[in-house]
């Protein structure tokens, strides 16, 4: 194997083993029949119970989801109130483009699940989603400005993409041409659609393996679109033959197959594979426990590679392991193996950091795939955190063991527990000072304890890893937040609400700006839009409530305050709020229990002096000696 050997990875969901032998075995797929010819090839079967973003992310790493972090398609706020699309921040493993990277090889990457934001730190990317257009607009096709990268190829995506309405009739009668008329008609329209996503990664896929400016030895494209394509008749309730139907789809990727295969020299490897087929009824199989399994399909081809070769049974886990090896790299921690002879001379070994082979058990990780549910349950997710042997988790894998610090540190900030939030950040930082969700924490938890040099120490301290834009608005907010520069704060936080997934809640830190200067009326106004976001809803929850009892608004509070309590239940500070509250409202029995509820959570939340000035205060009394005292 030549160490100048190029690898080129094609991911296509849902091509079926089955129908691609029903077709080859009629002739309909010339240069499939070529492929299956030269390479070593068979169905490929993937867990069907994994979501496709899990499916694709252990194909490309090599790790189960218990390691790579990647569990669902989606990440979701507290108690399910949205949903948004996982990002690479969640996948926790490197990927084989990370891999290739180390070695300076460069890889022009599109459609990969978690690849947002894009990065060009390998080369060229093109993230999932940039064909997806929106039936109801489909002359507005708007480009997500973390799409691409770098900036500076944003123009060919945009000119690769393929409107609808651009294509020609006779293309939709090709693709349709084993239907009836009245079966097309049926179809025809969301058909159409469907096939100018499937153009437009295709074009797109052209000109990132056709770019000259930007030579690549990775080429990964990944085509989604057959995945619709196969849903979509029982979507319509369509009643033609679904084999008739898929066959001139897969004739069309039959033709995209032939340009692939020209990039190929004789050195050079293609990879082949699919997560999985199509449902088995709508083929017409049978859809008992045993057809469950929805076979893909998965080639290999190149230097070294049997040809006209079935593979034997295939783990999801060796496809990486097999991929590094052709780029002629070695890496002996993944799961899977090297699945034919390739290694050479050029082989390198690369020492990642990566978890460790002992394999720690899928229930006490949950908390770093469920961060999203953090605010509904923190007694169970601080004892499963806690659960873990982080002792022994140090020792064998610095990224995860950083990992569960700064998820134990987001439940200690939520419960109010500062200082335990300070030193599980800092312990943190000093693994790995390259986590900003962890520095951002780091700094709130300093700006909210009132410590304002040290927070700004801390962002000078690290301010260097700040290198996006999202990122370096962010710092200046805490930056001016902790200088008590509110007009700077304000405008860095304003910038932040414009932008969407950004991972503060924008709208909250506007409000405090507004709270730190009493003008309380305002902050309402934007922690009413912060409550609507599920990013940190508790804690604008709580504020909200700070806020009403400032004003005098205890019944409005009141509520407030069961709401924030039902998301953090084991937050003592709350119960504090609430007991002034009930107090207000004349309910002393339900203040002194909301009163050692707080104790109970946080011994010291309080002493007895403030608890019954509170006391003082809302009863309206002035001599102490006709009060009678609270006693802890």
């Amino acid at each position: 194997m030549s160490a100048q050997s190029k690898v080129i990875l094609l991911g296509i969901d849902q091509l079926d083993w089955r129908c691609l032998q029903v077709f080859l075995d009629r002739g309909f797929l010339p240069n499939f029949e070529r492929l299956m010819n030269i390479s070593s090839s068979g169905p490929f079967v993937s867990d069907p119970y994994l979501s496709k973003s899990s499916v694709w992310t252990t194909i490309l790493t090599g790790y189960t989801p218990s390691f790579h972090g990647v569990l669902s398609d989606l990440q979701y706020g507290p108690g399910g109130l949205s949903a948004q699309e996982v990002t690479n921040r969640q996948v926790r493993v490197p990927r084989v483009w990370d891999y290739a990277s180390q070695r300076n090889l460069k890889s022009n990457i599109m459609g990969w699940p978690a690849l947002s934001p894009a990065s060009s730190n390998h080369g060229l990317t093109v993230v999932n989603g940039i064909q997806h257009i929106d039936s109801a607009a489909i002359d507005i096709w708007p480009l997500s400005p973390n799409a691409v990268s770098p900036k500076s190829w944003r123009g060919n995506v945009l000119d690769n993409r393929v409107f609808a309405d651009d294509i020609p009739a006779e293309y939709i009668q090709q693709l349709l041409k084993y239907l009836s008329e009245e079966e097309k008609s049926a179809i025809k329209a969301p058909a159409r659609l469907l096939f100018s996503q499937l153009l437009s990664l295709h074009s797109i896929g052209m000109k990132l393996g056709e770019d000259e400016d930007n030579p690549w030895q990775l080429l990964a494209l990944r085509f989604d679109t057959l995945d619709y394509v196969s849903n979509l008749p029982s979507q319509l309730n369509f009643n033609g033959n679904t084999l008739s139907y898929l066959l001139g789809w897969y004739q069309f990727i039959d033709a995209m197959l032939a340009k692939y295969l020209s990039y190929k020299c004789e050195e050079d490897y293609l990879v082949l594979v699919s997560d999985c087929g199509v449902n088995p009824a709508l083929i017409g199989y049978p859809t008992g426990l045993a057809s469950k399994a929805m076979p893909g399909v998965l080639f290999f081809v190149g230097p070294d590679i049997p040809q006209d070769k079935p593979l034997d049974t295939v783990s999801i886990l060796d496809i990486a392991p097999t991929i590094l090896a052709m780029l002629g790299i070695e890496h002996g921690d993944m799961r899977g193996n090297t699945l034919f002879d390739l290694k050479s001379k050029h082989s390198v070994r690369l020492f990642v950091d990566t978890p460790p082979i002992e394999e720690i058990d899928a229930e006490q990780l949950k908390p770093l795939y469920r961060r999203s549910n953090l605010y509904t349950s923190q007694s169970s997710y601080e004892s499963a955190v806690v659960g873990v042997d982080l002792s022994s988790l140090e020792r064998v894998s610095d990224m995860l063991y950083s990992e569960l610090l700064s998820i134990l540190a987001e439940v200690k900030f939520q419960q109010g527990h500062l200082g335990q939030c300070v030193d599980l950040c800092e312990k943190s930082l000093q693994i790995r000072p390259d986590i900003i969700n962890v520095l951002i924490l780091l700094c709130r938890a300093y700006a909210i304890l009132g410590d304002f040099k040290t927070a700004r120490q801390i962002i000078d301290k690290y301010r260097h890893i700040a290198i996006h834009p999202i990122w370096e608005n962010i710092i200046e907010g805490f930056y001016a937040y902790a200088a008590g520069d509110w007009k700077s704060a304000t405008s860095a936080f304003n910038k932040l609400a414009l932008i969407e997934h950004v991972p503060i809640n924008a709208q909250l830190w506007l409000a405090e700006v507004l709270i730190k200067q009493e003008n309380y009326s305002a902050a309402v106004k934007h922690l009413e839009l912060a409550v609507k976001s599920s990013i940190e809803l508790a804690v604008a929850l709580e504020r909200m409530a700070f806020v009403k009892i400032a004003v005098g608004d205890f019944p409005q509070a009141l509520e407030v305050l069961n709401l924030a309590i039902s998301y953090n239940p084991d937050k003592a500070q709350l119960f504090v709020l609430r007991f002034e509250v009930q107090a207000a409202l004349g309910d002393f029995n339900r203040a002194k229990g909301d009163l050692f509820r707080a104790l109970k959570l946080q011994p010291g939340v309080i002493t007895e002096k403030q608890a019954n000035k509170i006391l003082m205060l809302r009863q309206g009394v002035k001599n102490q000696a006709h009060f009678e005292l609270i006693k802890f």
